[in-house]
């Protein structure tokens, strides 16, 4: 599975607990409350994988971008290094 697939899956299954679970706290008659904190706990991992997810994706574009930065100053130094030799 893509990268960015799981992503925006885990950002809308995250949204969508935030959702079930004010749902469930505003209509607590429409439910099984012998399931109550079975399904409470479930929809509390799924925003929390969900927060995991996107601190994951900043991370990995952070990486990227401090990956790039070396890359370009590794091929700077060189050229720098060289001139100065050369003189």
């Amino acid at each position: 599975m893509p990268r960015e697939l799981l992503i925006s899956e885990a950002r809308a299954a995250g949204q969508a607990a935030k959702k079930n679970l004010a749902w469930m706290e505003k209509h607590p008659d429409r439910y099984d409350q012998s399931k109550s904190d079975a399904m409470r706990d479930y929809l509390q991992m799924l925003i929390e994988f969900s927060k995991r997810e996107q601190k994951n994706t900043r991370s990995a574009k952070r990486a990227l971008v401090v990956s790039r930065a070396k890359d370009l100053f590794v091929s700077i130094i060189p050229q720098s290094v060289r001139r100065v030799v050369a003189k």
